[in-house]
């Protein structure tokens, strides 16, 4: 469903439309809001606003937390506070990364989602490189 919100032909009131029902919205669009110096025209895909900003917000916050535990995992490895083929320096860029790809898939941006998916394959490799090892350790000790 799409909500178009503009303003009157006046250009002073405020003026709202759906896709269900109204059909005077597309000739009223035509004529009064696509002329840039008359109108201003937002498109949702949502039922309500509301929801989508709400959506926007969550996905700005699961990003800003992927952002601290990528930056995070880097600071602790310069600070020699955790091993580049450690458990907990994989875990937080792997995480980060997924955190980062889920805010990108809701305010899409293509050149950080591919280094975001390499960033995610990085990190699986390493944690496999951090499984063998801890593997090989157990069989050489038993």
């Amino acid at each position: 469903m799409y909500y178009v919100t503009g303003v009157s032909e006046d250009g002073q009131h405020p003026r709202n439309f759906n896709d269900e029902g109204d059909n005077q919205a597309v000739s009223w669009i035509m004529r009064t809001v696509l002329p840039k110096e008359r109108a201003s025209l937002f498109w949702t895909t949502s039922a309500c606003s509301g929801f989508s900003f709400m959506i926007n917000i969550i996905a700005d916050i699961v990003g800003m937390a992927g952002t601290c535990l990528v930056v995070g995992a880097f600071f602790l490895l310069q600070l020699n506070k955790v091993s580049p083929k450690g458990l907990s320096y994989n875990l937080m860029n792997l995480c980060g990364a997924l955190f980062l790809l889920f805010s990108l898939c809701i305010n899409f941006n293509l050149a950080s989602f591919v280094i975001e998916i390499f960033w995610i394959v990085a990190s699986l490799i390493g944690l496999y490189g951090y499984v063998k090892q801890n593997r090989s350790e157990k069989n050489q000790t038993s």
